[in-house]
């Protein structure tokens, strides 16, 4: 990077710093200060790529008072319901025809905007548009916008293109690493990979971010040796780099290396550095390495240090199940799904916790809270069937899996369960034709439909066994004829 580029990045940093500091001195000592409308665009930018909801909405609603016939104003006000999540009230207020539409700011807004609203193409197009507003050497922001939605339509090898030429210009180019390495691993070039990442060690040997993603290059062609050696070029740069450290622990853990995780983890905290995500990472490799205690150690080591972290919490859970103590387990899994309440892992286990334990009081409000997530999972529905069949709460039951074959109207499981609940209302005439189309859906279903109906009594299973050996002929006779072909 020569030097005119460094102080021009340098002066831009500080000019928007002062900027930051300024503002927040009036803030703070309730003290009006002048901002010209720049200022105050430039401000916005700044504090919603910091998340800064509150700010942005200050000064916005400050812009509007002190410049309310500028034309930018429209373009502030835009950028204000996207931070606060209004994406179309931002694209109504950019379609506004009083707009200078004729700008880069305009454009890389409205790109942004159609990126939230996953319509990758028309944001392609706006950031294609405001690349001609820039010089061929500061266009790297906006090229990685480009290759980031290339990247998000699956479009790997043009995401990569515009990643390279970002990379040339950024002053920062490390920021471009992961996505760049992610980028050639998905398109199977782990060579280019290598190569690309050691022409950025030989321009800066010591950047730890390139050692780190040529490490990952080489166990992806399972060169272990060379993986070892970039690490440790990178923790001799700095030892007390934290991703340096979880990029190793993750990738040992990735291999099946688990003592080199555990001594990765290890030799972190001799250097002070302790997160519960290496806590984590230990455990697990502690825990196929048949050290479940030392495991269940590490993750109270990573709770403790970080209260909130989910995956500690359920990955003790799991290893309680292991051990068959079921009722502490569901402790662990209902605190990480209290904290990651999305989770479907921690939600269907927990679903299956409470099954084993007989515990219908709680298994049906879990239930709920899975449909509400998971609509699409069939499973549910059959479970919420049998919880009020046992209740013989035959409409609940009937209702349950109406909506589940609402949501999966190709699910042979649901189709077998209302068969089930109409044969034993006897209504004969429907539980059969929903058993055909049970079979014809999921054939092989049929043996876990009889397991459950050995646990009902019905007078008229003799026909269920007709239809049943009927479509096994049907089904033998399919077989055998592609079987010929």
């Amino acid at each position: 990077m020569d030097s005119d580029k460094n102080n021009l990045w340098d002066e831009d940093s500080q000019y928007i710093q002062d900027l930051v500091n300024r503002f927040e001195d009036m803030l703070k000592n309730n003290k009006f200060s002048y901002f010209d409308i720049d200022e105050l665009n430039c401000l916005i930018e700044y504090y919603i790529d910091n998340d800064d909801v509150k700010k942005v909405n200050i000064i916005a609603d400050f812009a509007a008072d002190i410049y309310s016939d500028d034309p930018i104003i429209q373009l502030i006000k835009a950028k204000k319901c996207y931070a606060n999540n209004d994406v179309k009230g931002a694209l109504r207020l950019l379609n506004d025809p009083t707009l200078d539409k004729d700008n880069a700011d305009y454009l890389i807004t409205l790109g942004a905007c159609y990126s939230d609203l996953g319509n990758n193409e028309k944001a392609i197009s706006a950031y294609k548009k405001a690349l001609y507003y820039f010089e061929p050497d500061e266009r790297y922001e906006v090229q990685s916008l480009i290759a980031c939605e290339y990247h998000n339509t699956g479009n790997i090898e043009k995401a990569l293109q515009y990643y390279l030429k970002a990379v040339k210009n950024d002053p920062y180019p490390e920021d471009q690493f992961f996505d760049i390495r992610n980028c050639y691993l998905e398109l199977g070039k782990e060579n280019d990979a290598i190569d690309f990442f050691t022409e950025q060690i030989d321009k800066n040997p010591y950047s730890v971010e390139a050692w780190c993603a040529l490490a990952l290059c080489h166990s992806k062609k399972q060169e272990f040796e060379k993986m070892t050696e970039c690490f440790e070029y990178a923790l001799a740069i700095d030892s007390h780099c934290t991703n340096t450290y979880n990029d190793m622990a993750a990738i040992y853990n990735f291999n099946s290396m688990f003592g080199n995780t555990i001594d990765t983890v290890n030799e972190a905290v001799n250097n002070g550095i302790e997160t519960p995500q290496l806590y984590c990472m230990m455990a697990e490799a502690q825990n196929k390495s048949g050290l479940v205690e030392d495991a269940m150690k590490s993750f109270e080591k990573a709770f403790s240090i970080d209260p909130s972290f989910s995956a500690a919490y359920a990955g003790k859970g799991f290893i309680l199940i292991r051990k068959s103590n079921l009722k502490e387990a569901y402790l662990y899994l209902k605190t990480a799904h209290n904290l990651e309440p999305d989770n479907t892992i921690f939600l269907f286990t927990i679903i299956d916790l409470l099954i084993q334990l007989n515990d219908s009081k709680h298994l049906i409000k879990y239930l709920i809270k899975a449909e509400q997530i998971a609509p699409y999972n069939d499973v549910i529905f059959a479970i919420m069937m049998e919880y009020y069949l046992n209740r013989d709460d035959y409409e609940e039951s009937f209702n349950a899996v109406s909506r589940g074959i609402i949501s999966n109207p190709d699910s042979g499981l649901l189709h077998y369960r209302m068969a089930i609940l109409y044969l034993i209302q006897r209504e004969d005439n429907i539980g059969m034709m929903y058993l055909e189309k049970a079979l014809q859906l999921d054939f092989e279903g049929h043996v876990n439909f009889l397991e459950f109906l050995d646990n009902i009594k019905m007078d008229n299973k003799q026909m269920i066994y007709d239809l049943i050996e009927e479509y096994k002929i049907k089904n033998n006779k399919q077989n055998n004829y592609e079987s010929i072909f």
